[in-house]
């Protein structure tokens, strides 16, 4: 089966500006909600972790989401995709120049800046190829094919197995494997429920670019070796955990005992009690 590659270009009648700080993304997990793994395949890590906020991305990487899970993820502050629930999405490539990432199953919203002349954005799934020309825009992959949507201004490009199509603003096509891409038709529910999601991941884009410039004065190799360390700190048995506060490097030595704190006596427990009423012996039950 041909590969789907979703292929981000934006229309030359928006102003690009090319990143002055290097050729390569900056990718990174900026708010992860609910189950929501990762696996570090770049650190020659075969088993998954849960996902961190902060956390950076290289190619190799996938993100998994839970049935409650979602994340979302940064490019340097100008761009963001929202990995939604029951998705496993892997960075493949963050060179500016050709950025691409796997979209094994599940559903993403992208949110893309204007790109310069010279860059590229794919999301790849298994079933077919688009070329988008747009900004936000939505991909859906299933067993049975996968469906691109897009929800403003701009213009897609979808190619299958045989032939193409082109689809502009507010509407989809699907893909199905061995098939050509169906005709553009107006959006479907398949998109349309996911229109209220946008919102968030707006305002979760506009958050970042603010605080872009404090992610970019921390090292992300320091960063991804504390998470490595703390995660791993975490699986080792309860009596060789410490708590991990922020700012403290991660120590395997055994917590020291609590010391036990001396039991005071009741309040009136050494007055003299009371002789017992007539009748009655001192312990009788009344």
């Amino acid at each position: 089966m041909a590969a789907l590659t979703l292929i981000v270009m934006l229309a030359t009648a928006f102003p690009a500006r090319a990143e002055q700080n290097g050729s390569r993304w900056d990718a990174r997990i900026v708010r992860a909600t609910g189950s929501v793994s990762v696996l570090l395949a770049s650190e020659g890590l075969s088993k998954p972790y849960p996902a961190q906020d902060g956390l950076p991305l290289f190619p190799g990487d996938s993100v998994t989401t839970g049935n409650d899970g979602q994340a979302f993820v940064t490019l340097s502050g100008r761009h963001s995709i929202s990995v939604l629930p029951n998705s496993e999405i892997t960075v493949s490539s963050v060179s500016k120049s050709e950025t691409l990432f796997d979209l094994a199953m599940g559903r993403v919203l992208a949110l893309i800046s204007p790109l310069a002349s010279t860059e590229r954005l794919s999301i790849e799934t298994p079933q077919a190829v688009a070329a988008v020309r747009g900004t936000e825009f939505g991909v859906d992959a299933t067993a049975s094919g996968a469906s691109v949507g897009v929800f403003d201004e701009g213009r897609v490009e979808v190619y299958g197995p045989t032939g193409r199509v082109m689809i502009g603003p507010h509407q989809e096509t699907s893909v199905a494997p061995g098939k050509p891409p169906r005709a553009p038709r107006a959006l479907t529910n398949r998109f349309l429920r996911l229109r209220p999601l946008l919102e968030p991941l707006r305002r979760q884009s506009r958050r970042i670019r603010r605080l872009w410039p404090r992610y970019e004065r921390l090292d992300r190799r320091a960063l991804r070796r504390r998470f490595i360390a703390v995660r791993k700190a975490s699986r080792r048995p309860s009596r060789w955990r410490r708590v991990l506060r922020r700012g403290h490097r991660p120590s395997f030595a055994p917590p020291r005992a609590a010391p036990q704190a001396r039991r005071r006596p009741r309040k009136g427990f050494w007055r003299r009690r009371a002789p017992p009423a007539p009748g009655r012996r001192r312990g009788d039950r009344r």
